[in-house]
């Protein structure tokens, strides 16, 4: 398991390979292999699943013709990364296409599958590409306009030549003007490995910007991963931090990426960082830091319903959620331990309305616990105004039989 859950699927092995040995083939096949036999232990994945699920709910999956029109040239699916961690550069990228295409941009925020994919959960990564297949056929089957290299990659057996991605747009259309070009370090994607047309044209991109780009030693299609591939953060944290570190070890200069999977785990190593759509759009921002699980989650839905609202004048109010309230260590702890707000919410829901908890006296906090899923979380917390002030969070995959 250790070495199954620990190979980022990237490729890299072989194309430095003298005989192109694809380590990563027999590793996915693998995976595969144990989720059908029930082998595959659910610590593995089972947050990244869950993940990939909320992207693809009613909560954050939409699409929508552009405002005003009925039928689209183009559709503009930015991925579940990218709104999740800036969803404020979804909108202006999405207003610049509308701006600069002719016939239509549709727009679609959701996951392309690949969560699924690298898990091994083949049937559940067919399905997600259905899903996305059945949306693009009832928009008339536009162009669709990819801003992940990641989701191109996945997405290619489904569009074929219908398929390209916003860079390639971009260079063709004209850039937006940048504050200030920046001295930037350049990082390949791995989903864009065997894209050299991509590449080329992200540098090219940055020339007509003005930036001076620095090449690492491990550059275009033999970049090594961030430690995001394969899902290695969740199944695997120790190798996946050793992969981003080896990335930006020894670069002074802001890391430039052009996934945002990338861009995250170089910022929360704590390099700077930029996704190239932040540069054009955000005024660079190397400086912000990658938000955390619960905060992508709720950016994603704050993402639909503010465009929803904004562009097609669609109202939503957004559900009403406890208040809570803990210091930064216990948000880093939080992340690590791969807990969401939302589990720590319905933990007090139910203590609250159950009246099921201890108090301990030496703190006053009241301590309880909740089972969801295949998880038990463990909540310290107190009452504090209008919300609740968490001292300690913590989980087991057990069964507490009461």
């Amino acid at each position: 398991n250790t070495l199954i859950n620990a190979c980022s699927l990237c490729c890299q092995c072989e194309v430095v390979c003298p005989n192109g040995l694809d380590l990563g083939e027999a590793i996915q096949s693998a995976r595969k292999v144990m989720v059908e036999s029930q082998k595959m232990p659910p610590s593995a994945f089972e947050f990244a699943l869950d993940d990939m699920k909320q992207a693809n709910s009613d909560k954050s999956f939409f699409w929508r013709h552009q405002p005003g029109t009925q039928s689209s040239r183009y559709l503009f699916f930015p991925g579940c990364q990218l709104g999740a961690s800036a969803p404020d550069t979804v909108k202006k990228t999405y207003d610049y296409l509308c701006q600069q295409l002719e016939g239509g941009v549709a727009f679609m925020q959701g996951c392309c599958g690949i969560m699924a994919e690298w898990a091994g959960h083949s049937k559940l990564f067919e399905k997600t590409k259905n899903k996305i297949k059945q949306v693009w056929t009832g928009l008339g089957s536009p162009i669709v306009i990819t801003a992940c290299p990641t989701c191109r990659k996945t997405l290619e057996d489904i569009f074929g030549d219908r398929l390209t991605d916003v860079w390639t747009l971009l260079l063709e259309k004209g850039l937006p003007a940048i504050s200030k070009p920046l001295p930037l370090t350049i990082h390949d994607a791995c989903g864009a490995r065997y894209m050299e047309e991509t590449r080329e044209t992200i540098r090219k991109i940055l020339h007509q910007l003005g930036c001076q780009v620095h090449e690492p030693y491990y550059t275009q299609d033999k970049s090594p991963c961030c430690g995001y591939g394969g899902l290695v953060q969740f199944s695997n944290a120790g190798m996946a931090m050793a992969m981003t570190k080896f990335c930006i070890d020894d670069i002074d200069e802001t890391r430039l990426t052009y996934c945002m999977g990338c861009r995250d785990r170089f910022s929360r190593a704590g390099a700077r960082s930029v996704h190239l759509l932040e540069l054009l759009f955000d005024n660079d921002r190397d400086d912000r830091k990658a938000p955390g699980y619960s905060l992508r989650q709720d950016n994603r839905e704050e993402l639909r319903r503010s465009m929803l609202s904004e562009l097609w004048d669609e109202k939503e109010e957004a559900k009403q959620k406890l208040k809570l309230t803990y210091d930064e260590d216990l948000a880093r702890l939080l992340d690590q331990r791969l807990i969401l707000e939302d589990d720590i919410r319905q933990v007090i829901e139910n203590a609250v309305s159950t009246g099921c908890y201890i108090e301990e006296k030496k703190t006053g906090l009241r301590v309880a616990h909740k089972q969801i899923g295949k998880v038990t979380y463990w909540v310290y917390f107190s009452p504090q105004g209008d919300g609740w002030l968490v001292k300690r969070a913590y989980s087991h995959r057990m069964e507490i039989r009461e």
